[in-house]
């Protein structure tokens, strides 16, 4: 056999082997897509904006959602959903709405906000629920600690003429969200009163031994015997003479 017929199946097996090598999938196996960690329940976001550890009753007010904290029977602390919807907005949709939760203490003094279910629109949602625009809104005077309330607080913009400032860039937004603010805090001024209010006691009854007979008690009043006798008192003489009458 000639050496250049040899040569050739070498050559071909060689190229055979380097395709077949060229076809193999060289890059690492793709991983799983991370799965997303579960969407919080309503009275989780509103344990967030709670003091740790209270129990957790869902109530609802005229119409409005609540969430409070309760501590050995007692609230300690109020929690409410908001949907704010921005002033500028051309058209409100679920689109252009964002979620806020309120956090309240027991005396009704703003302490937390936080945000979820954030949409499209999410770039008003990080600026109003910033360190800054948070602090803006829950302290009336921090040096004091001394929260924002629905009545120590006017709730407009400071170039409205209220005490709030606007966060920056979303006028509107602040606008719109202070709007939400106020009708959570008058609805839960409104409720707590409800709950301060007692039902009237009932009347109480006559004692078994009263009477309502308005003849007898007349009659026990000034005297008189209860079977329309008058008790007479007894008459006393002095030399004959009856005391108190007159003789003929």
């Amino acid at each position: 056999m000639r050496r250049s017929d040899v040569h050739i199946p070498c050559t071909l097996i060689l190229a055979a082997w380097l395709a077949m090598a060229g076809c193999q999938n060289t890059s690492p196996p793709k991983s799983a897509a991370p799965t997303p960690p579960p969407t919080p329940s309503p009275a989780e976001r509103a344990a967030a904006v709670l003091p740790t550890g209270a129990q957790i009753d869902a109530k609802t007010f005229r119409g409005r959602q609540v969430f409070v904290g309760i501590v050995e029977n007692k609230p300690v602390g109020y929690a409410y959903p908001l949907t704010v919807t921005p002033n500028d907005a051309s058209e409100k949709t679920e689109i252009e709405t964002f979620h806020v939760m309120l956090g309240l203490n027991a005396a009704g003094g703003i302490v937390a906000l936080s945000s979820y279910d954030l949409s499209p629109r999410a770039i008003y949602s990080p600026k109003l629920t910033s360190p800054e625009f948070q602090s803006n809104l829950i302290w009336k005077d921090r040096t004091k600690g001394e929260h924002r309330t629905l009545h120590n607080t006017a709730w407009k913009l400071k170039t409205d003429g209220g005490h709030v400032d606007a966060a920056s860039g979303a006028t509107g937004s602040s606008r719109a969200l202070i709007g939400e603010i106020v009708a959570a805090l008058r609805d839960h001024a409104r409720m707590t009163r409800a709950a301060k209010t007692k039902t009237p006691a009932p009347s109480a009854t006559p004692a078994e031994t009263e009477t309502e007979d308005p003849a007898v008690r007349a009659a026990e009043k000034f005297g008189a015997k209860p079977e329309g006798g008058v008790d007479v008192p007894e008459r006393k003489t002095v030399d004959g003479i009856e005391v108190g009458t007159l003789s003929e």
